[in-house]
């Protein structure tokens, strides 16, 4: 059994790859342990709300805040988490809608995620530099990542996914506008247990931490947002899919037991 973890200059993100493990198999007959099921979050308002403007002022940083502002959001053909499997996720540029929780009513609205690509370090690694570059260029100190730091195993690369959050203008945001569009995505094997490599599965492998891409985002109804995230992964593996745990549109923040369903994504 082994553990791997990314430092950073500053604050660790050990959480990245701390829980990462290499569980060792037979050569007969056994499979790695499922992994635990993940917590169903609780929704929470943010500390550090964003101060409420006036109309005209509201609208321009709404255009300033988005990587990529739309008037009109193209939702056109989203389809529902109940669509998508394990076996059967969405493809990619495919929109699926998602629940955020508003703090205007404290129930969950949807907005629509796709995902864009997924860059491996043996595909791009000019990119994958990049992607670090940028984010260290806008995130504040404790956040920074010195990527040549670094401590992988031997099979196991850095990849970056890039993916698409559309917010439609009806979105009830409340006061003080969304905290936050980011989706908590992992990476897993979609026949269940960990990420299989020689000789055996790690365990833990494909959580996804968010890169930054502007300083201070701010997130409002009517606008296209690009994000970025990272996570590790085998070597040569493609037959993961991403997952992500949220409710149905309406849900109550105050209510969400026995109500969250996920929704599936291919990598490729």
């Amino acid at each position: 059994m082994k553990s791997t973890v990314l430092k950073t200059t500053r604050a660790s993100l050990a959480a990245f790859l701390a829980g990462l493990m290499l569980i060792a198999l037979p050569l007969f007959g056994c499979s790695a342990p499922a992994e635990e099921p993940q917590k169903e979050p609780e929704p929470v308002e943010s500390p550090d709300p964003v101060e409420k403007q006036d109309d005209a002022n509201k609208d321009d940083a709404a255009k300033d805040g988005a990587t990529s502002n739309s008037s009109e959001p193209a939702l056109t053909g989203a389809i529902s988490p109940t669509d998508t499997s394990a076996e059967s996720p969405a493809p990619l540029g495919q929109a699926v809608e998602l629940g955020i929780y508003s703090t205007g009513d404290k129930l969950y609205h949807a907005v629509y995620a796709s995902i864009d690509k997924v860059t491996t370090t043996t595909e791009d690694s000019a990119y994958v530099e990049q992607c670090f570059a940028d984010h260290n260029a806008v995130a504040p100190d404790f956040m920074q990542i010195d990527l040549a730091s670094a401590e992988l195993p031997d099979d196991v690369e850095i990849c970056i996914v890039d993916y698409t959050v559309t917010v439609p203008e009806d979105f009830n945001a409340g006061e003080f506008g969304l905290s936050n569009v980011q989706q908590t995505l992992k990476a897993s094997n979609p026949e269940g247990g960990g990420i299989p490599t020689k000789g055996g599965s790690y365990v833990g492998m494909g959580m996804v931490d968010e890169l930054e891409t502007e300083a201070d985002a701010k997130y409002f109804p009517g606008n296209t947002y690009k994000l970025r995230g990272y996570f590790a992964m085998v070597k040569g593996y493609e037959d993961y899919v991403f997952d992500v745990m949220t409710y149905p549109e309406g849900t109550d923040s105050e209510d969400i037991s026995g109500k969250s369903i996920y929704a599936y994504f291919a990598a490729r």
